[in-house]
């Protein structure tokens, strides 16, 4: 098969994303992807990888760890261990990440789409801003969009196969969502809850029901033996099976508080928040606040809150999405890169910037999401092509399962790929309503 255009596109991504990180380098100095602030999500993703490093354990300041999972900072360890060098553990494998799941995307624009419009989406992705700028952080999102593109790719070949392979490509599914829940545990309740059913629901109408069912428990059974080391030890460790208390801490506290407004824990003290909790739940006397044993507290107060008005909730996770989808993003990037200065005239022109940035952005997806709607009514109440609808099923579950609010950039950066290879479909169907 001919290339084309596409290793263009895929160079150029690469080469933004190195620009950007080398640019966040020179503007930090040498110690620019330690140097963050005390106790913020990089600063604890550097600290995890130095301790397994260094004591070949897996502590936070000296203490055993549950909040954060290994994936990400084991990955950080291996390139630094590699390399010796920050810069490239994290500016330069995160920049081919995200050159990487550009191609990811025009193989899988391939399969659903046509080569001219599967490069239009990893075009899209490729001068992507968030993307961009995710690729020189010390986080998890240039990892975890990549595996994410991986899942999207194999799920479409689960599809797309003959019987026997379909089952194995569902296996590697299972791997590819096993390490994504220890990179970002936010994955795990589409592992649990709705990749089985969606996979059966895709499966059952090309390849029948057994290869449907051996599919989805295929899919399970891999991904249950990845994370099964993990879940283990939090159980020896803290009493507690399960991934850790992320998914229960975001949906309080990033969802749940936000739909209310209430101050419930905001403006005391964690020793008082720790208090309180250790009362609710017998003593226990942990070191964190967002610890593993109050994982069942933040998902019963959460759940509490949202199911007492669930219509409004609803509504009101879409407008969060969908108002706000980068508004955040090009605020981290403006601060990143030191464009908002103390000077009144650069504070003014960022100011400017931003405004007529987010402005631009809000319009642009306004335009992406319609044409994903057109697509979603032509595939799932017209055609209903089995990889397509896998496709938008991964979506739709994953938004309101998602426990980060999809108005912090960084929880659905992972789903802006698969929202532009839709939405790109959508526009193919808006045009010549015949593919």
């Amino acid at each position: 098969m001919r290339l084309g255009r596409i290793p263009l596109v895929v160079c150029v991504a690469l080469l933004l994303r190195l620009a950007f990180a080398g640019l966040v380098w020179e503007r930090l100095g040498s110690e620019g992807f330690e140097a963050t602030r005390v106790h913020s999500d990089a600063a604890q993703y550097i600290e995890l990888a130095k301790s397994i490093l260094q004591d070949r354990t897996f502590t936070l300041y000296g203490t055993p760890h549950s909040f954060r999972t290994p994936g990400y900072p084991a990955w950080l360890a291996f390139w630094y261990w590699l390399s010796g060098s920050w810069f490239f553990a994290v500016g330069v494998i995160g920049s081919l990440l995200g050159a990487l799941s550009v191609y990811g995307i025009y193989r899988i624009g391939i399969e659903l789409l046509s080569p001219q419009h599967a490069l239009w989406a990893a075009t899209l992705f490729a001068f992507e801003p968030y993307g961009i700028h995710m690729a020189s952080r010390p986080m998890t999102e240039s990892l975890y969009a990549f595996l994410v593109v991986c899942l999207a790719w194999l799920l479409v070949r689960v599809t797309k196969t003959s019987s026997g392979r379909s089952i194995f490509f569902a296996a590697l599914s299972g791997v590819v969502v096993g390490f994504s829940i220890l990179v970002r545990p936010q994955m795990w309740p589409f592992f649990v809850v709705s990749a089985p059913i969606v996979m059966v629901i895709a499966l059952m109408r090309t390849h029948g029901w057994k290869i449907a069912v051996s599919s989805a428990l295929a899919l399970s059974i891999a991904a249950a033996l990845v994370v099964s080391p993990w879940i283990t030890r939090n159980k020896a460790m803290f009493g507690v099976a399960d991934i850790s208390s992320q998914g229960g801490w975001n949906l309080y506290f990033y969802l749940a508080k936000r739909f209310t407004g209430a101050d419930r824990y905001y403006g005391l003290t964690e020793e008082e928040v720790k208090s309180d909790l250790d009362r609710r739940l017998g003593g226990l006397s942990t070191y964190d606040i967002r610890s593993i044993v109050y994982q069942p507290l933040y998902y019963k107060d959460a759940f509490d809150i949202i199911l007492k008005n669930p219509v409004q909730y609803g509504f009101w996770h879409i407008k969060e999405s969908l108002v706000y989808f980068y508004d955040d993003g090009l605020r981290d990037m403006l601060r990143h890169i030191d464009i908002e200065s103390k000077e009144p005239l650069f504070r003014s022109s960022s100011g400017v910037v931003l405004g007529t940035a987010v402005l631009g952005m809000r319009l642009i997806w306004c335009a992406l999401f319609i044409f994903f709607g057109i697509a979603v009514y032509h595939d799932l109440f017209n055609h209903q092509r089995g990889a397509v609808t896998i496709l938008f099923a991964f979506i739709m579950l994953y938004v309101p399962l998602v426990a980060g609010t999809l108005a912090v950039a960084r929880f659905r950066f992972a789903l802006t790929s698969i929202l532009f290879l839709l939405a790109v479909r959508g526009y193919t169907l808006l045009r010549k309503p015949t593919i």
